[in-house]
């Protein structure tokens, strides 16, 4: 059964992992929490100055250029937080932007803590130097409605990934705040026609594989797709929930996804959490389209879903398990397990007060 974080006074909309057994999350009761995993408990309080609810939030990495900094997205405002305060509870807030022309969904730190980047409801990115203390020029037109997720490529602080409502992803090189790619999410036979009223292809979350060869996509659908991160190209995929996925994150803090594959966590309106194996990722950039095969599978009582088969009948993208939850996940982290086991933990933000910690085992979340 997992286990608990309580501390917050309302729902849990947002999550995030900078390793090293620490997890932030942002709450509808206008608060910021930082967890200790192997305490499980809160061992800070950060108050943005506006009792609004926290959509998104960022840690940064130890070793980085934001080590001790917390970013969070508060209606309209990007707010950060100095660390190396003192005390458990923090007020001090720095207002980092311009107020956005409209509410903040998504917030994405570049590898090397240098570059931070916020998405909103109107299809505008924002770009923040964290060394230099300063604004960027905003990526903005490619979007042509809510902009719902952000990735930095591992490779790179000049290449960022979105994903809209409009069914588009895009890849900008954020130096000239142009668009390098866009993908259009339609299926073909749609391309030619409005888009579905029925489950359409929203991408909820965009994720880059520990190399940066690839991407996973979760979609409104309920699909999860892996494409190539240059062209786009699609790779692998799978029919991954019965509602909408919301989340899709390659999740290395878990360990080996076995057969050398790299760990890939999911989440969907559906109320359940997914675990797979991404394999044959090494050299995707030179495979094309895998044909959709059977095999899915129940367990934990939900449908474990469809997979794509890789050469030799591996299949690229293997479900491992999948769990119900007891309310639709808002977001999920993969971290670090609390105690040092080597398997790590999946947490759960949900509309519930407490966020659920799933412990990570060779076929299991428990």
């Amino acid at each position: 059964m997992p286990w608990g974080l309580s501390g917050h006074r309302g729902a849990v909309l947002c999550l995030d992992s900078p390793g090293g057994g620490t997890l932030a999350s942002g709450s509808d009761d206008g608060t910021v929490r930082i967890w200790d995993l192997a305490a499980g408990r809160a061992v800070r309080a950060l108050l943005p100055p506006t009792a609004r609810p926290v959509n998104a939030v960022s840690l940064g990495r130890p070793a980085t250029a934001a080590s001790s900094l917390a970013f969070a997205a508060v209606g309209a405002e990007l707010v950060g937080f100095d660390l190396r305060a003192p005390g458990v509870l923090l007020r001090h807030a720095t207002p980092l932007l311009p107020a956005s022309r409209d509410d903040l969904a998504h917030l994405a730190l570049s590898a090397s803590g240098r570059v931070l980047a916020a998405a909103d409801d109107a299809g505008d990115v924002m770009l923040y130097d964290v060394a230099a203390a300063a604004a960027l020029p905003p990526l903005r037109g490619a979007h042509h409605s809510v902009c719902s997720s952000l990735a930095f490529s591992p490779c790179a602080d000049d290449l960022l990934c979105s994903g809209g409502m409009d069914l588009r992803c895009v890849q900008w090189e954020c130096r000239r705040a142009a668009p390098r790619e866009e993908w259009s999410l339609l299926a073909q036979e749609e391309a030619a026609a409005a888009p579905p009223l029925l489950n359409p292809r929203y991408v909820h979350c965009v994720s880059y594989a520990p190399d940066g060869a690839a991407i996973a996509l979760a979609l409104g659908d309920g699909s999860v797709e892996l494409r190539r991160a240059v062209g786009g190209d699609l790779i692998g995929a799978a029919a991954a929930h019965r509602a909408a996925a919301s989340q899709a994150h390659f999740a290395p803090e878990l360990g080996g996804g076995g057969g050398g594959g790299v760990p890939l966590i999911t989440a969907g309106d559906d109320a359940c959490l997914g675990l797979w194996s991404a394999e044959g990722l090494a050299g995707a950039a030179g495979r094309g389209k895998r044909r959709r095969t059977g095999g899915g599978e129940w367990a934990g009582g939900a449908r474990g879903g469809d997979g794509e088969e890789g050469e030799g009948g591996t299949p690229l993208l293997r479900h491992i398990v999948t769990v119900s939850t007891p309310e639709k996940p808002n977001w999920i982290a993969a971290a670090s397990a609390a105690g040092g086991s080597a398997s790590g933990v999946v947490c759960v933000a949900s509309n519930a007060e407490v966020i659920l910690v799933y412990t990570v085992g060779e076929s299991s979340l428990t």
